[in-house]
């Protein structure tokens, strides 16, 4: 279910003012004119709107304008340029929920454009929501979930008429807490993000022993898209997936008791192809989430199953062992079996079979055969290690019978000559 924002929409009461003017000289010296004016901001249908946010326990959250909150404006003067300032809310109205507020303009053009935005920390000095959220409605507040709107200005002489202006919401809240399947760990999460892969979106939040999360986002580009939600604790890592959420500004969503399922390589499903391993032993979508939970992608998981001598898949490394250098066929498993460990994971110099259900795993309509002959399709298994920023494999090499493995872009072939040639990690978990 999903609640409409009681910050939906404000409109802008016109009411004009006089300035002062200089009838006496005769050849006056250009003066600005400035213009000190007093309007309302009037709630939309009598709702609250904004300073402070409180959550009413039902699925939506409610904000009423507050003595001393400041609005950003920006306006155009009649040289044409930009002009910022700030308007003060100097009284609220406790039965229309209106605000009147101050403020003053200088040398505004006519039919020139006026714009306010709430809060103006978020126009002057804006954080970015995508990195610096801290999962508190008083956070969101304070620094994102902008209302903004633009009208055109009206002055003749010394008169100013300020138009009736529609603030419109640019994000909508996502309210959260979870579980581990049992027990709640909303309190001890220290770091949640939220993916929206096919725009890449992430949201990382930094919370601090909250038994409510909430997050701020841009709504109206989410239409049914799938989603990611990534947790850490103390414990481990957890996360839950869904294939298709829509979110539109302006709305609060609340999805409270989530359940969420370890992040663990030991968890790692078909859907998880493509993805990266951490060094911790938790999958990610991508490198940049797995940095957002302090640690790095170490290889990109190409076949679940337990077909190819595994307990639940293979994952290849990001990158040839040691810089690109040939190895003979005992420095190169020595090589492999030495890299650093990966917990639930266990680094190793890939065989045939191993190869074979990579590319099977990413795609390839090859059937697995002890003795592989021809060329294989590789495409998939190079297009997924290049989204993840892996590089990809070409030239010849090394396998653990002392074969070797040719590759190319797009296809690959197994044959025997003598080596060292170049080494690939696989990491079977």
């Amino acid at each position: 279910m999903d609640h409409i924002i009681g910050m939906a929409a404000l409109a802008l009461t016109a009411v004009t003012f006089l300035a002062c003017s200089d009838k006496d000289g005769l050849t006056p010296a250009p003066q600005a004119h400035t213009y000190t004016l007093t309007t309302t901001l009037s709630p939309k249908g009598g709702v609250g709107t904004r300073s402070t946010m409180t959550d009413n326990e039902d699925g939506s959250i409610s904000a009423a304008w507050e003595v001393g909150d400041q609005i950003w404006v920006r306006y155009t003067n009649i040289g044409d340029a930009p002009e910022e300032t700030t308007a003060t809310v100097t009284a609220v109205d406790p039965s229309t929920k209106a605000a009147k507020i101050s403020l003053t303009l200088t040398n505004p053009k006519n039919g020139g454009t006026i714009s306010f935005g709430y809060p103006a920390g978020y126009f002057n000095d804006p954080k970015d929501p995508c990195i610096d959220q801290t999962g508190t409605l008083d956070d969101i507040n304070a620094n994102f979930a902008a209302i903004s709107g633009t009208e055109t200005m009206f002055v003749f002489d010394s008169e100013v008429t300020l138009p009736d202006v529609t603030m419109m919401p640019a994000m909508c809240i996502w309210k959260f807490s979870f579980t581990d399947g049992t027990d709640d760990i909303t309190s001890a999460v220290t770091k949640l993000v939220v993916d929206f892969p096919a725009n890449s979106t992430t949201y990382a939040v930094t919370p601090t022993s909250l038994d409510n999360i909430y997050v701020a986002m841009y709504g109206d580009i989410i239409n049914g898209q799938p989603v990611s939600v990534i947790a850490k604790t103390a414990t481990g890592v957890y996360r839950k997936t869904a294939a298709s959420v829509s979110l539109a500004s302006g709305k609060t969503y609340t999805s409270t008791g989530l359940a969420l399922t370890s992040a663990a390589i030991a968890n790692a499903v078909e859907g998880d192809i493509g993805k990266l391993i951490g060094a911790d032993g938790n999958i990610y979508p991508k490198a940049d989430i797995a940095t957002a939970f302090g640690t790095s992608g170490v290889a990109m998981i190409g076949y679940v199953g337990d077909e190819s001598d595994c307990t639940h898949g293979v994952a290849v490394a990001l990158n040839d062992e040691s810089n690109r250098t040939k190895m003979d066929l005992s420095e190169a498993t020595t090589t492999c079996a030495g890299k650093d460990a990966v917990p639930g994971g266990t680094w190793r110099l890939p065989s045939r079979k191993d190869w074979q259900y990579l590319f099977i795993g990413c795609g390839s309509s090859w059937t697995y055969t002890e003795s592989p002959s021809g060329s294989i399709d590789c495409s998939g298994l190079q297009t997924a290690l290049n989204d993840v920023g892996g590089t990809l494999m070409s030239d010849r090499y090394i396998c653990t019978e002392g074969a070797r493995v040719d590759f190319n872009e797009t296809s690959a072939s197994f044959g025997f000559t003598s080596n060292p040639w170049y080494v690939r990690a696989v990491l079977a978990f």
